[in-house]
């Protein structure tokens, strides 16, 4: 209670009390300040405080060595703290993205069904009459080969024709060390069935979405076209985790940071492995992979070997983390693609003109090429240019769009895709190629039959100029303008969050020789530690640390 008293009294005493002239001031000793020093750049660059040893020396010596930085900036704990970093910068978690379709989805034991079963529609009623799951019994064969099925215990559904076969242990492949229960319809393991309907060939792959033309399909082999909602899981961090020690490499090995926009080098662990060689063909979503991915999936790597990597090398068509599967799948839009190029190393953003854009009923808004419209034209005659980029990649997933390819090629122009053309229909023109008729005056009509990038390619802005070449030459190209003198814009961008992410402020015009020096220094070698150092052992960094000015907290 005294304590208490005490402080309201010093908290109320008259302003002046604090201000007479002869009031002791204490000022920080240069040892002090050596001291506060290091434990900043201990924390800053490794993410710990500094080891009693540590104090001690720069306590003997007077001040932190240049030796000290060096050994921060090649430790583990360095490595961590610029993948905190990274993961900020490109907001690693796709955790909540779709990675697969519901035709293959398995949902899990429990809420009526005794086993794991393929809930959606056309799979359960093809193999029971109905959306129900299997009957709580083990499943057996009649004696002519046939499954034993049961009527639906409820009597309207039995009545409908619905039955239930039963449920069969199988080893999974994401454990095949523990069986699981799983209903024997969906089980099954053939890879290709006859075809149950009139539509497609006689014949149908049991892999891809003809499956529902035929009862004999199932999940395959050990069921490893079905992922559940723990696989998903388990291959969305394992993606993420791919993205950030693709960073991590860079950093830990000391490559050029450039390479960060420009490597091939790639890992891919078993979920990986097993999610791109068995189900990324999953109907209903973009995540399609056939065909040529651009580097060849480890074969003997499976499911459960998640903490298993290796290494492949990706295509020339490949740009760094651009067209990563985190990525990729992170920013779905190939304008989102590019608004984040822009943001994280470019370090450029679009906004509205001044003034804001026209009321929703001008007129002006009517017109379909979004460099031409009123108000979206000062972002678009931007960004459509750089988002051609990514043409020749599948939006909302992972899929490269070849050109020319043993199978599944994707030619710039394919008139069985244009309206009339025969196959305008199907899903391979309706996910990646202008299949819609448009009237003879529309100025889309010229670009009916080719892929969807290419929609006013040649019409770009009020001079009418082309981005057409920038589709072909793709995410490459576009790494490779900003990395160059001329452009510097990857130097200065790099540069300018590197400041801010250490002092905890943006460059101020004082700082504007510093700021020069530090993106010129970085554009000849794109040595990412010797930018930091830099940064670390500036007054402008010191000051900060001084006077407790740190950097934001990373977002979760």
């Amino acid at each position: 209670m005294r304590i208490a008293l005490i402080a309201i009294a010093i908290l109320t005493l008259p302003t002046q009390v604090f201000a007479e002239p002869s009031a002791p001031v204490c000022s920080a000793s240069s040892a002090q300040e050596s001291l506060h020093y290091l434990r900043r750049l201990s924390l800053d660059l490794r993410g710990h405080l500094p080891s009693i040893s540590e104090y001690e020396f720069v306590t003997s010596q007077g001040s932190v060595s240049a030796q000290q930085i060096d050994e921060m900036l090649v430790s583990s704990g360095f490595v961590g703290q610029m993948r905190r970093y990274h993961r900020k910068l490109l907001w690693v978690n796709i955790g909540n993205q779709r990675l697969a379709g519901n035709f293959w989805q398995l949902s899990n034991a429990g809420r009526g069904s005794p086993a794991y079963w393929l809930t959606a529609g056309g799979r359960a009623t093809n193999y029971r009459g109905a959306r129900v799951p299997c009957g709580d019994f083990e499943h057996y064969e009649n004696p002519d080969g046939t499954y034993h099925t049961e009527p639906h215990p409820d009597p309207d559904s039995a009545a409908a024709g619905v039955v239930q076969e039963g449920w069969r242990w199988v080893q999974p492949y994401w454990n095949p060390d523990q069986p699981v229960k799983i209903c024997a319809f969906d089980a099954q393991s053939a890879l290709t069935a006859a075809n149950e309907t009139n539509r497609g060939p006689p014949v149908v792959d049991c892999s891809t979405s003809q499956a529902v033309r035929s009862t004999k399909c199932g999940c395959g082999p050990n069921l490893q076209w079905c992922p559940n909602r723990d696989t998903v899981r388990v291959i969305a961090r394992s993606l993420d985790e791919q993205l950030l020690r693709f960073a991590d490499s860079i950093v830990r090995d000391g490559l050029a940071y450039s390479q960060l926009l420009t490597s091939r080098s790639m890992e891919i662990n078993g979920p990986i492995a097993h999610y791109l060689r068995y189900q990324t063909q999953a109907p209903g979503i973009s995540y399609i992979v056939t065909g040529d991915q651009g580097y060849s999936v480890p074969q003997d790597l499976t499911f459960d070997q998640v903490d298993e990597w290796r290494t492949v090398q990706r295509s020339e068509m490949h740009a760094g983390l651009l067209t990563m599967p985190s990525f990729l799948t992170k920013f779905q839009s190939n304008r989102g693609r590019a608004n984040r190029f822009f943001n994280a190393f470019r370090c450029e953003s679009f906004q509205a003109p001044p003034g804001g854009l026209p009321a929703t009923d001008d007129a002006c808004h009517q017109e379909p090429n979004l460099t031409k419209r009123c108000g979206c034209k000062y972002c678009h005659v931007s960004v459509e240019p750089t988002a051609a980029a990514w043409g020749r990649w599948s939006e909302a997933g992972i899929k490269p769009l070849i050109a020319e390819a043993d199978s599944d090629a994707y030619p710039a122009h394919d008139p069985l895709c244009a309206p009339g053309g025969g196959q305008a229909g199907s899903s391979r023109c309706r996910l990646f190629y202008i299949n819609e008729s448009y009237a003879e005056d529309d100025p889309r009509k010229p670009y009916e039959g080719y892929l969807r990038a290419y929609l006013f390619s040649d019409h770009l802005g009020e001079d009418n100029g082309s981005f057409a070449g920038n589709i072909e030459v793709g995410p490459v190209a576009l790494a490779a303008g900003i990395l160059t003198p001329e452009d510097g814009s990857f130097a200065r961008c790099v540069s300018q969050k590197m400041f801010e992410h250490f002092t905890g402020r943006s460059f101020r015009p004082l700082d504007d020789p510093f700021k020069a020096s530090l993106s010129s220094s970085f554009q000849s070698s794109f040595d990412l530690r010797q930018l930091i150092r830099s940064i670390v052992m500036s007054s402008e960094y010191r000051q900060a640390a001084r006077f407790g000015l740190t950097q934001q907290g990373d977002q979760p």
